[in-house]
């Protein structure tokens, strides 16, 4: 079965969460935290419905190049679906972790597509792990506050 996502070339859901699962055991084994974080884009069903559909997957693909840029050799990094990525931070502290997503918050605020300025932003929620919890439970956890950034941002 592919593991990776025909459109970005990152772990589509399977291989990410395969990859979640290997980086949970490491945490237990090696007593250490790391970060996983959900985005969501708030805004990009306008982008396909006013540029169409190639310029929706320019994006995404545009999108996974900057994120890329913006970690770190050892973090993992996956296409969920649609416009939901998710990244995990490995051996790192909370504060690493804020800073992470006020960096990526600030490049998709000034980010550019198709010589247009398309007013898309990234909800994203994150949440520590230290292993103890399973793959699935991480995701929810992380979902969760994903959403309640989207909320929080609309208040």
């Amino acid at each position: 079965m592919a593991r990776r996502d025909h459109l970005t070339g990152l772990y589509n859901r399977r291989g990410f969460e395969e990859e979640l699962e290997r980086e949970l055991a490491n945490a237990r084994r090696f007593e250490r935290s790391g970060a996983l974080l959900m985005l969501d884009f708030d805004g990009f069903k306008a982008v396909n419905d006013t540029l169409g559909h190639r310029a929706g997957d320019e994006m995404l693909s545009g999108i996974a190049r900057m994120l890329e840029e913006q970690l770190r050799r050892n973090d993992i990094l996956g296409r969920l679906g649609g416009d939901e990525f998710a990244i995990v931070l490995t051996e790192t502290s909370r504060e690493h972790a804020r800073t992470v997503v006020g960096s990526l918050e600030k490049a998709f605020a000034s980010e550019a597509q198709h010589g247009q300025h398309v007013h898309t932003t990234a909800s994203i929620g994150f949440v520590m792990f230290d292993g103890e919890l399973g793959v699935e439970d991480l995701l929810g956890q992380a979902d969760e506050a994903m959403y309640a950034q989207k909320r929080a941002a609309q208040v």
